[in-house]
């Protein structure tokens, strides 16, 4: 969780700056014993445990902790302190006598292995890091308190300040310090020094040389004093969680053979013996054969080096080379020039290659700004490689209207978090620019099998020209939010003024959805739909669509439902038990929806949520991992089973309502390997057949990442699949930067409005701060939200007038014509006459990429657009106007049936004109 106080001016830092080390208790513990803080028992127990110190704490705000010692240095933890203000830690490590300054002590080493996960809530925060004190007991020029933190893994948050980037064990770290004021060692409180070290790519095991953390302190000219504590220290702030330290081992010496350096060091550049010139001046444009001394193409990337070689070309002698990359995105640009121009249409072919031991791919993309100065990074098109072979390069490409300081560049293929394969060194030869679009082969996805596509239908209530909301992005895709049951009393006419997409936050989880009770009585599972009621009969009655979220989860199911006699301590079931009972799950859930509510719009639901762990990597395991508990469903599958997923969309198709798709939702859907993983998955439904409709990216996201170009990435991807994509519970914390966030928020829906043709939903997670699961970040577009009505933020008009800079998807137009021909024969005494005629009818289907107008209630003349001119239409249908069967098709009496009921009546009338003044909704 980001305090905003940290890293800028407060007297007062909370969370990590609040933990005291003071010395109230000495405690004698043995391995295996358990250690309580809360709930009646004291605050802090610490002492010394099989050679190594220890120390739990809690603050007075309330809660409760406990912490399991074990051998050596380990321990396990627990904490409930999801409360204001509340501070919990558990940690082990050496004490020192605080006799001898920290730079004195030539080597510290820690070794440590971790898992931890917040419960119950994801508020607040927790985190790992090494924690410790120095002491001044005579050290001239030294402050004579110091505390210090080396931050190496963190759920949401962790300080920050400007600083000094260092590299140590391979890894990049930010250093910086401020004063606080707080408890201390002494047993008071006073104000004294905080030095921290913040890891910039996360970890949860590892080796520490932290005695380099301290020299590296020292060269900055902070007083380093004498050495009290090394400790590994699990926290949790404002949360509740476990931690498990399952490795720790912190020493004084260096071991044998050297550092045990960890395997995840931050990406360097990767070194290479490859011999090149740098360019001696310009080219003549972005069109080159590199075979010259100039050319227009520079290094991306300010660490990089480029130049021509002979190492490797596509034709002719000589190619174009780029090394010392510390970024992916780092590679080769060039200014467009005369050449590119806004608004201008343009086929690029170029070359690309690596020789290395790994294996990636290349991208080809567009940079520019838009009229508010935003840049924008859009890829062009992607290849894949191979070591030692030439990719081919090559698209068509249109630069938007209204684009400056335009651009093209090449890279790798583009990863937030960069390991060695990502930044190998390459070529670039033989680029060719035209305008014209010819020769150019643009090619697109492999898969064989694409799902259904993509589904705007637009069967959606929205007001054409409207200024909320769902009517601004009524053309592009529906507008969602989440709910819980208790807010919609507060918020029901909010709620139909701004969105045709609910989402249940709570309520259709298999936690609310199944019945111990009832499934034991019964001998199968069954089902209630009570905690839901109230919402899915206020979407019925107001038009409003559902989505359905979710049946196969690993949380939030209970545990009983894969036990013998539905009994939450029984034994887990077989697979083909729970087949039934997956079964049973989905129909009986749909079975109950239709019987209850059937006029229900269920346009969606999420077959399978979170499969996959934290950062992609495969399935959830039968046991838990940082940041990725287990999965009870692998518990009864197996390992690494994909079988279960299958049969949940199986059975989906086989009992969900017409017109209801079906997805797949996750969340880090935009890193690599979380995007590979969901891809493999939908391929393999895929392949058993047309079970599958789209997937759900969840979309929590932060200021600054994912960038745009990220995102966009894996919208691209799934729908190359052929599938449809649904933004399914966007949100995006501010991290303590207001205009970042902005800027954060506008390219992100950037990305949403330049692929509206791929997206048919779009759902926020929650109406504001106040209802939002991630309050602490101030992550949506209003205020407010819980008890009254939410107040839209400056940057909620800015979203909306992105709008008038796309164009909606458009509607497309089928004629069926069809021929009959009927022979009439007739017979007289003395002839026989044959008669042919053929009739010809011509059918006129409109279908729609975006919303189809032709199926758009009060649309009666079918133009896409509910106004007066169909007002004055209904008025002459109801007023028995012989004369306007002319003017009105036979859709657009269907359309003109308002309000429902049979026939086309002053009712209907009434509602339209209702409807065009805005006093109320279809």
């Amino acid at each position: 969780m980001k305090h905003k106080l940290f890293g800028i001016m407060s007297a007062v830092v909370i969370t990590l700056a609040s933990i005291p080390a003071i010395p109230a208790y000495a405690d004698t513990a043995n391995v295996g014993d358990t250690l309580r803080v809360g709930n009646g028992n004291r605050n802090q127990h610490r002492g010394d445990c099989d050679g190594f110190s220890y120390e739990i704490w809690l603050d007075q705000t309330g809660g409760s902790g406990s912490m399991t010692l074990g051998k050596g240095a380990t321990f396990k933890t627990e904490w409930s302190a999801a409360v204001p203000s509340g501070n919990f830690l558990a940690r082990r490590g050496l004490s020192f006598p605080s006799n001898k300054k920290a730079t004195d002590y030539e080597y510290i080493g820690m070794d440590y292995a971790a898992t931890y996960q917040q419960t119950a809530s994801n508020n607040g925060n927790s985190r790992l890091c090494v924690y410790g004190w120095f002491e001044n007991k005579g050290a001239a020029g030294n402050p004579p308190l110091v505390e210090y933190y080396i931050i190496e893994d963190w759920v949401s948050w962790c300080p920050d300040a400007s600083g000094t980037m260092v590299t140590i064990d391979g890894a990049q770290y930010k250093i910086f310090q401020m004063d606080h004021t707080g408890p201390d060692i002494h047993g008071g409180s006073s104000t004294f020094k905080q030095y921290f070290s913040v890891r910039q790519s996360k970890r949860s095991s590892g080796h520490i040389t932290v005695s380099d953390h301290f020299k590296a302190w020292a060269a900055q000219g902070w007083g380093i004093g004498n050495l009290y504590e090394v400790a590994l220290n699990a926290e949790g702030w404002q949360s509740s969680g476990v931690a498990d330290v399952t490795k720790l081992d912190v020493y004084t010496t260096k071991k044998p053979g050297g550092d045990d350096i960890g395997d995840d060091p931050d990406p360097q550049p990767q070194p290479d013996d490859v011999s090149f010139t740098a360019p001696s001046g310009k080219g003549t444009g972005i069109t080159d054969d590199f075979e010259g001394t100039g050319t227009n193409w520079q290094a991306r990337g300010e660490d990089c080096k480029y130049g021509f070689t002979e190492a490797m070309a596509h034709g002719g002698k000589k190619s174009l080379y780029v090394t010392g990359r510390t970024g992916a995105w780092n590679g080769f640009e060039v200014p467009g020039g005369s050449e590119l121009k806004a608004g201008g249409s343009y086929s690029f072919e170029g070359y690309a290659a690596y020789k290395s031991e790994y294996s990636t791919g290349f991208t080809l993309g567009l940079m520019y700004e838009d009229s508010s100065g935003t840049k924008h990074y859009d890829d062009i098109t992607d290849a894949t490689a191979k070591s030692g072979e030439w990719s081919k390069l090559a698209d068509t490409f249109t630069v938007p209207s209204g684009a400056s300081n335009i651009s093209l560049y090449v890279q790798t293929t583009y990863t937030e978090t960069p390991a060695a394969k990502d930044l190998i060194p390459f070529f670039l030869d033989d680029v060719k620019l035209t305008t014209d679009g010819s020769s150019i082969v643009t090619t697109g996805p492999d898969d064989p099998n694409p799902g259904p596509g993509t589904d705007n239908s637009g069967d959606y209530p929205y007001t054409p020209g409207g200024s909320n909301f769902r009517d601004v992005f009524g053309p592009f895709f529906r507008t969602g939010t989440c709910l819980t049951a208790s807010d919609l009393g507060t918020l029901s006419d909010y709620i139909k003024q701004h969105y045709n997409s609910i989402t249940l936050e709570n309520e259709m989880k298999p936690n609310d959805l199944l019945d111990q009770n009832a499934s034991k009585a019964a001998g199968s599972v069954k089902i209630k739909l009570s905690s839901a009621a109230n919402v899915l009969k206020f979407c019925e009655q107001n038009g409003i669509g559902v989505r359905g979220h979710t049946f196969v989860w690993y949380s939030q199911t209970p545990t009983w439902f894969f036990r013998e006699n539905f009994d939450n301590n029984g034994q887990y079931v077989s697979k083909e038990e729970m087949d039934k009972r997956l079964e049973a799950m989905i129909s009986e859930t749909f079975a109950a929806i239709k019987r209850d509510y059937p006029k229900l719009d269920l346009y969606a639901y999420d077959v399978c949520n979170e499969l996959f762990l934290n950062d992609g990597g495969g399935l959830r395991h039968t046991y838990d991992v940082t940041n990725s508990p287990k999965s009870e469903w692998a518990c009864v599958y197996g390992e690494g089973s994909n079988e279960f997923i299958i049969k949940a969309f199986k059975y989906a198709r086989k009992y969900a309502p017409e017109g209801c798709k079906l997805y797949l939702n996750d969340y880090n859907e935009y890193m690599d390997n979380k995007r590979e993983d969901i891809c493999k998955m939908a391929k393999a439904i895929l392949a058993e057949g047309p079970y599958i409709d789209g997937i759900g990216m969840q979309s929590h996201l932060k200021t600054g990442y994912p960038s745009g170009q990220l995102y966009e990435k894996a919208i691209k991807a799934f729908s190359d699949l052929g599938l449809d994509v649904q933004i399914t519970e966007l949100d995006i914390t501010d991290e303590g930067d207001q205009t970042g966030w902005a800027k954060s928020y506008k390219e992100i829906y950037d990305v949403i409005l330049r692929n509206a043709d791929k997206i048919s939903s779009v759902t926020l997670w929650g109406v504001g701060d106040d209802y939002s699961w991630r309050s602490y970040g101030h992550p949506l577009l209003w205020t407010g939200g819980h008890g009254s009505v939410p107040k839209a933020k400056s940057l909620y008009s800015e979203i909306l007038a992105m709008t008038s800079n796309y164009t909606a998807p458009q509607k497309v137009t089928t004629t069926t014509t069809t021929t009959t021909t009927t022979t009439t024969t007739t017979t007289t005494t003395t002839t026989t006459t044959t008669t042919t005629t053929t009739t010809t009818t011509t059918t006129t289907t409109t279908s729609s990429d975006g919303p189809n107008p032709s199926g758009k209630k009060g649309d009666v003349n079918c133009d896409g657009v509910v106004d007066v001119k169909d007002a004055v239409l209904l008025a002459r249908i109801v007023g028995g106007d012989t004369n306007v069967a002319a003017d009105v098709t036979d859709i657009g009496m269907a359309n003109a049936n308002c309000d429902g009921v049979a026939g086309v009546k002053t009712g209907d009338l009434t509602l339209l004109l209702r409807v065009i003044a805005r006093l109320t909704t279809f």
